[in-house]
């Protein structure tokens, strides 16, 4: 009796103290079904659906034949914040105006299709469709500074205040050396991806 005790109060004390783990796995996703999601990247081991081909082509010659259909929502927030410039920083030309700055978009949908079918005993086909990205980021508003330490006298002052993040946008003054952009001062990047996957397995001994 009071070993289970024990056992209670270490469990819950762990309960109380665990922190969640924060991961992911670069790019990519861990998974491209809702179970693979679930496992946190093993489902390349697991075999539970036919979208295992994403992940683990030989993983069909266990699924049978099935239709499985999948659609992820992934919401990441993202953000940057600039503080002041430090009085022992190196000389530089450029730095980013003071403040936080949101992303934009943080909302986005991946469907998946995945398709098993078994040929005989020992081998199966299947067809896997699937999206990747969800890392679009769109930074508005801010500004930059260019030019203001190149250590030139004053009579030369080459440098330029541009809207946008990187400067991208339009100088909000004077530009002599045409630091600024071509008027969108928005930043970001994207890259969305749909893979299309056939494949052939299979079993050996």
């Amino acid at each position: 009796m009071r070993k289970r005790v024990q056992q209670a109060m270490v469990m819950l004390v762990g309960s109380v103290i665990a922190m969640p783990v924060l991961a992911t796995n670069g790019y990519f996703s861990h998974g491209y079904s809702a179970s693979q999601s679930a496992l946190g990247g093993a489902g390349t081991a697991l075999t539970e659906d036919a979208l295992v081909a994403s992940v683990n082509p030989a993983g069909i010659a266990w699924t049978g034949n099935r239709l499985d259909v999948n659609f992820s929502v992934f919401s990441p927030v993202r953000n940057y914040s600039a503080g002041p410039r430090g009085n022992s920083a190196a000389v530089g030309i450029f730095t980013i105006d003071e403040g936080r700055v949101e992303s934009d978009n943080e909302l986005f949908y991946f469907p998946g299709l995945g398709l098993s079918w078994e040929i005989n005993d020992r081998s199966s086909w299947g067809l896997a469709l699937y999206g990747n990205g969800g890392m679009n980021t769109e930074y508005r508003g801010n500004g930059a500074n260019f030019g203001q330490n190149f250590g030139v006298p004053p009579l030369l002052n080459l440098g330029a205040h541009c809207a946008g993040t990187f400067g991208g946008g339009p100088a909000s003054g004077a530009d002599p050396v045409g630091f600024c952009g071509n008027g969108n001062s928005d930043a970001g990047v994207n890259l969305m991806q749909l893979f299309v996957s056939l494949s052939y397995a299979y079993k050996l001994g």
